[in-house]
């Protein structure tokens, strides 16, 4: 059969389902769609719609039109959500989302991405990382005044190929996880009812970890007794890549063009007792020195919620569980591995951390928090960040770009108050953290 031929049989089903489209009542989303994870010849995009009005999700890239290979579907009341995995796209192309035919979504912007390459140049590479959004409804909201969510639409209108959502992404309360009901009712109603929340997620495509308040109650570990639910639930509400074993926590990588990412869960395995302390796992920890080991990217960012090198931090950090600390650092040492670069939230303020000591070279911890949750005011141990790096009295974010060519490659953050205004920017060269 010619291509044409089946171009035409293509256009045929699609003008088809488009006919059947007009008859479905309702054609809004009441949440998205966005886009999560991407590769050169798939993505996912997740939606959220009123149960008797379902909206039919496809894809074009302007000329072909391709429907969704895989659903997954969880409806509560009146409130349908759905994953959708697209497969077999081409590689470098542009897609625009479609909802019944139409490019709308809840903020009314056109939700577009592209499919990378698979021989990636070394292009200018953009991305957003934040973490800790704690947005309270009224009445709730009078007590806690000065969260501006302008921060949201300042992200929202950065043009960037895709965001980090480093934990405490929408911030349980106690009384939100005592069923898994609530637990569902509190994301939808932050996708659902915040305008500039909801937008930021259709702006770009999304890659998230979790953290203790998404998981459960503040500094939590797994004795927590609705973790069963928190999953599920987080799982449901994140189209993220694949996870390699889903049974021992939502730890995956990602690469974008030259540069790869290795998301952690800090919360799944974490055991503080007297017989027994340990943060990620053993599974979770061969798994990251594997794909370490194995990685030929540029830089290898490895995204935590909790800090990773920060002294003095206690249970929280990870330098405080010393075997797995140890262990992660011995094998990045021991093989050489080049261009490691940490990324984390959690604590409300923002340092870049530098580290002579557990490296071949100096290891850079970037924490960026928060958006809008409380800020700290003060923090105990300066000895590790870097000048002029330590923001303890604004609400912020971060925009990292990768620039130049493969003889010069580096990695530039620049971290943003509220209104995008510049707060600092600080480079590393990839040379400067190569063996």
């Amino acid at each position: 059969m010619d291509q044409q031929l089946i171009n035409n049989y293509r256009l045929f089903f699609f003008i088809s389902f488009l006919f059947i489209s007009q008859f479905v009542i309702g054609q809004k989303p009441i949440s998205g769609p966005f886009v999560g994870g991407v590769t050169d010849h798939s993505a996912k995009i997740w939606v959220a719609y009123k149960q008797k009005s379902p909206l039919n999700i496809t894809l074009t890239d302007g000329v072909n039109y391709y429907m969704p290979t895989q659903k997954s579907e969880t409806t509560r009341k009146s409130k349908t959500i759905n994953t959708l995995d697209f497969g077999r796209l081409p590689q470098n192309t542009k897609f625009t989302v479609l909802c019944n035919g139409k490019a709308i979504s809840k903020s009314k912007i056109k939700v577009q991405f592209a499919t990378q390459k698979t021989n990636p140049d070394t292009s200018q590479i953009r991305f957003l990382a934040a973490s800790c959004a704690l947005i309270l409804h009224k009445p709730l909201a009078v007590f806690f005044p000065g969260a501006s969510r302008k921060i949201f639409k300042s992200m929202s209108t950065d043009s960037t190929d895709f965001m980090l959502w480093m934990g405490d992404n929408v911030y349980l309360l106690g009384f939100h996880l005592k069923s898994e009901k609530r637990v569902f009712r509190k994301n939808m109603n932050i996708r659902t009812k915040f305008k500039k929340y909801d937008k930021l997620l259709s702006s770009q495509p999304n890659y998230s970890i979790w953290d203790d308040h998404d998981f459960g109650p503040n500094n939590t570990d797994n004795s927590f007794v609705g973790k069963n639910y928190t999953t599920k639930v987080f799982k449901q509400m994140w189209p993220n890549p694949e996870l390699p074993i889903p049974e021992l926590g939502n730890f995956y990588t990602f690469k974008h063009e030259d540069i790869q990412f290795f998301m952690l869960d800090d919360r799944t395995n974490k055991v503080i007792s007297d017989s027994e302390k340990k943060c990620l796992g053993s599974a979770q920890i061969e798994w990251l020195k594997t794909e370490l080991s194995n990685s030929t990217a540029s830089f290898k960012f490895i995204v935590n919620g909790n800090q990773i090198i920060k002294k003095q931090r206690g249970n929280e950090c990870l330098r405080y569980f010393k075997d797995e600390f140890n262990d992660i650092f011995t094998s990045i040492r021991s093989n050489k591995i080049d261009g490691v670069v940490l990324l984390s939230g959690d604590v409300h303020h923002t340092e870049l951390l530098r580290d002579e000591e557990i490296g071949n070279y100096p290891i850079y911890e970037l924490t960026c928090s928060p958006m809008t949750s409380k800020l700290s005011r003060s923090t105990n141990d300066k000895s590790q960040i870097v000048e002029n790096t330590l923001v303890l009295n604004k609400r912020n974010y971060c925009v990292s770009t990768i620039i130049g060519n493969t003889t010069d490659r580096k990695l530039r953050f620049e971290i943003f108050d509220t209104k995008g205004k510049l707060i600092w920017m600080k480079e590393i060269m990839l040379s400067e953290i190569s063996n």
